[in-house]
Parts: structure tokens; sequence; C-alpha cells
């Protein structure tokens, strides 16, 4: 959904990358997890500071699970074997992660829908702030979600697999 972005934020490790889509995956879940754990600490941050919204700290905890569904992504594709049954499984394990992990980023967000933005300075700030953030945690998720779904399907097809 947001090629520019993925062009981007991929197009350095292009030499590393080369043509292989399960290396363009990887990379794509170790960035998206850089910038998931980076929003995760700002907000950890910004949730000590008095009069945040509450929706903050739940906000924070679906950060924190989006990290860990990255990072068992990123472990699960890494030992994922070439062909076989075993691919098929693994590969749809990590696209549940990364699909739940999305879900994590809309989560946190809703909860800022009743926070108006007219409140006082630290809450509309906060939800701004939020609101950016895991707006790009969403992107960076939705690039790598669509780059795991092409590795499984040109994985499946070269294979012929069908998982």
């Amino acid at each position: 959904m947001y090629p520019m972005r993925c062009y981007r934020t991929l197009s350095p490790y292009a030499s590393e990358i080369g043509s292989d889509p399960k290396k363009l995956a990887m990379k794509a879940l170790n960035v998206t997890l850089k910038v998931t754990k980076s929003a995760s600490k700002l907000m950890k941050r910004m949730s000590r500071i008095p009069g945040v919204p509450a929706a903050l700290a739940d906000c924070v905890e679906e950060v924190e699970d989006a990290v860990d569904e990255l990072g068992k992504s990123i472990g699960e594709m890494g030992r994922a074997p070439a062909q076989g049954p075993e691919f098929c499984r693994m590969i749809g394990d990590v696209q549940t992660w990364v699909s739940a992990a999305e879900t994590d980023d809309d989560t946190c967000t809703d909860g800022f829908e009743e926070v108006p933005t007219d409140s006082p300075g630290v809450k509309r700030n906060v939800k701004k702030i939020v609101e950016k953030h895991v707006g790009r945690i969403a992107r960076f998720t939705s690039n790598a979600l669509a780059l795991v779904n092409l590795y499984a399907s040109s994985s499946s097809r070269s294979r012929h697999v069908k998982c």
C-alpha cells in the first residue's frame, strides 16, 4: 500500500537483498521491528507525563504486543525450510503474527478516538504524537506483510507447493 516508503526504506539494502524475496521480507520485518521498538520506547516515556490520556497505557501494551509478534515472525522466517508442508505452516504463522501486529496498531489508535482534538495541550499533543508514530508503524507493518505474502506466494509457485 505504501510503495514509495517501501522503496525508500529498503533500497539502501539492495546489494544485501539482491533478488531474494525471503531476504527482502526479512529486511522489511527487521526494519518494521526497529521502528516499532523505537515508538514503544517513546510511548513508555510519554506515559509517565502527568495528564496524558488513559488510552496511552493501552496503546503501550498494544505496541509491546506488536513488538513481540514481529520478533516471533522474524524468528519463524529465519527457521522456515525452503519447501514442504512445514514451510506452509511456518509462513502461515508469520502472516498471522504480522497481521496481528497490524491489528495492534489499529487498536492503539482506536483508543484515542475518545480524546477530543480540542483537549488541553498535553492530551492533544500526546494524541498527535501517538497517531503520527503508530501511523508510521502501521505503514511499515503493511509493507512488511505484503512482502511476506509475496515471498509465500512466489515460493509456493516456484516449488509447486500449495499453501
